[in-house]
């Protein structure tokens, strides 16, 4: 990413903290700040967005896609979930961190079998371990990212 664009992105998100009025979610944006500046994805084809989750008591960074189906939602604080990410949707579906599963293993499931910790959004297998019969679409990503969205908002 070119220092114009990070400066840019940079100039928005603590506008938009700012503009929330929440000292937690300003910190988050300065977060999401410093991991941009060790990221090489370009910021044109990922739509982010930070915001601090009391649900969680931790910091959530959204990324979308904005050319393909890839969706997810992670722990930008590592507090809440110390590996893997909370919510991944792609082709081959979704995986949803199930999160009184996460909290019963403390955030740390990196040796924990993902049938313990995981699932579709819906109850069934993720996708890490079965993938549907037919690709997921970025319409059927995003109503799932929504329904996720609603957990940890």
């Amino acid at each position: 990413m070119n220092r114009m664009a990070l400066a840019f992105f940079v100039l928005i998100t603590t506008a938009v903290a700012v503009g929330c009025g929440s000292e937690r979610n300003r910190a988050c944006a300065a977060l999401l700040t410093s991991e941009l500046a060790r990221d090489s994805t370009p910021s044109a084809t990922v739509s982010r967005r930070t915001f601090y989750s009391p649900a969680l008591e931790t910091c959530i960074l959204v990324e979308e896609s904005r050319t393909g189906v890839d969706m997810s939602i992670d722990d930008l604080s590592n507090s809440f979930l110390h590996w893997g990410k909370l919510f991944h949707c792609d082709r081959d579906g979704v995986d949803a961190a199930i999160l009184d599963s996460v909290r019963s293993y403390r955030g740390s499931v990196f040796t924990v079998r993902y049938d313990r910790w995981l699932d579709d959004g819906a109850g069934g297998p993720p996708r890490a371990l079965k993938t549907p019969s037919q690709p997921f679409t970025a319409a059927r990503c995003r109503d799932a990212l929504n329904k996720y969205l609603a957990k940890v908002e």
